[in-house]
This record gives structure tokens, sequence and C-alpha cells, in this order.
């Protein structure tokens, strides 16, 4: 018979090991999880800056086309009623009655602060609706201008803004819009950005 006393049993250093390797094990299936959640969730956050950027160019590139829509041919109803690097109100007569009516005039408005920036969209006779919003970019120069030659436009006018003399030489409207989103993981300091950019002719002004 073998006596208990020959069992050899585990040391308190062989468990301490034990334990050491469990818990580094345990450390760095963590920090892949970790690093795999913050990357989808950066992933998510990605791809809902993507479709703001596209849903603002869609929209802007439908209703610039648009502007100066004249089917009475009435003269009276100029493409932009202002414009700046950072805002522009273009018109269209819809309905066709030769007048512009609540709801044939839209102003996109791109403004930033130290909290964020946003964009929006705001028709006649309603209320202002931010499109998409943005971590601080330290610029709210988006739209650009150009005349008949395709020289761009230097806005003349007070505050940034087109002369009158300025908005009717427009044939052309550029948009350059960057949207910045800071990274879900409260330990990066990484920016995720996307930009978008057209440029949209007038077609009402350009068949004039």
């Amino acid at each position: 018979m073998t006596g208990a006393g020959n069992q050899r049993g585990v040391t308190l250093i062989e468990t301490l090991v034990a334990a050491l390797m469990l818990v580094s094990a345990l450390a760095a299936m963590f920090t892949l999880y970790r690093y795999q959640m913050f990357s989808l969730v950066a992933q998510n956050s990605q791809l809902d800056t993507q479709e703001a950027g596209r849903a603002v160019l869609d929209l802007f590139t439908r209703e610039i086309r648009q502007a100066g829509a004249d089917p009475k041919s009435t003269g009276t109803i100029p493409p932009i009623v202002s414009a700046s690097p950072s805002k522009l109100q273009v018109q269209f007569d819809r309905n066709g009655n030769g007048a512009i009516d609540t709801g044939e005039s839209v102003t996109y408005q791109y403004a930033c602060d130290t909290s964020g920036c946003s964009m929006t969209r705001q028709v006649s006779g309603g209320t202002a609706i931010v499109f998409a919003t943005s971590a601080p970019t330290g610029s709210t120069s988006i739209f650009t201008y150009f005349d008949g030659t395709g020289t761009a436009i230097v806005p003349g006018g007070a505050g940034g803004t087109l002369t009158a003399a300025q908005l009717a030489s427009v044939r052309r409207v550029s948009i350059s819009l960057t949207l910045r989103r800071k990274s879900p993981d409260p330990r990066s300091s990484l920016i995720l950005a996307s930009s978008y950019g057209t440029t949209v002719d007038l077609r009402n002004r350009w068949m004039r």
C-alpha cells in the first residue's frame, strides 16, 4: 500500500503561477473583445456619417438644379436669393403659378461653434431641419460659386456675402462638406472624418 504521505499535491507557487496565467489570458481576451467592440461601433458611426453626407448632397443637387425654375417665363424669379461661403438660399416656381409660394424657397446653412457643427435645411414657411452634425472642423466655408467662364467668385458683400451683381453672375455652385466624428473609444483621440463634394450647374440660368 502507498502511504498518503507519498502523494504529491499542488504547491502554493504552482497555484499562483496558474492563477497569473489565467488572469493574463482573461486580460488578453478582454482587450481583444474591447477592441472589436469599439471597432464595430466606429464602423457604424462612420456609416451614419456617410449616409448623412450623401443625403445632403443628393437633395442639394436636386434643388440647385431646380433653382430659378420659371414655367411661365415671368423673368422675376432669380435662382439665388442670397449666398455666402456658409449659407445659400435658392428658389423655384415649382407649382408654375408665376410666383414664389410657401415651400418654394430653400435655405442651406452650415454653422459651427465650440460644441460642434451642423448642416441645416429650411424651407420657407417651415422650421430648420438638421441634416447632419459634426465635430468642430474649424471652417464653415463649404459653398463656392462660379461664373459662366468657370472662374470662382470672391464674395464682395458685407459679411462675406455675394453682392447683387455677383448673384446675377453665378452659373455653378460647388459644395464641399467634411463631417467629423470622435472615436467612440474614450481612450482614443482618433477623429473619424468623411468628405463629400459635388458641383451643380444652375440649369435654368444657363438656358437664359
